[in-house]
């Protein structure tokens, strides 16, 4: 699962990752455009037992090969209706997508 922080609001999605990562045998990437990834911002999901299974990009995704291996895309409801109107290309290669409304 990759989880989406456009900004500080979208933090909320945290709790959606939490939840996934109860099972052991998830992975999960954090993806923040605006480098808002700090070990403070994620305290609550990033844990000694979850740290392993936790990788944290803050570049902008450039290649449909980094979104070929997730099943799942979380992201705020307002960041994507942000991506239709710039008409982001990558969208169109992006598996199962849960865009939710804070």
């Amino acid at each position: 699962m990759m989880l989406i922080i456009d900004k500080p609001s979208d933090l909320f999605l945290c709790n959606i990752a939490k939840k996934f990562l109860v099972k052991q045998d998830n992975f999960l990437t954090i993806w923040s455009q605006k480098n808002q990834i700090n070990d403070e911002t994620f305290s609550g999901l990033v844990d000694e037992e979850n740290k392993p299974r936790i990788k944290q990009i803050q570049s902008a995704i450039t290649e449909y090969g980094a979104l070929e291996n997730l099943e799942l895309i979380v992201i705020s409801l307002e960041f994507w209706n942000k991506l239709k109107k710039q008409k982001v290309e990558w969208l169109s290669y992006c598996p199962s997508i849960l865009i939710v409304n804070k």
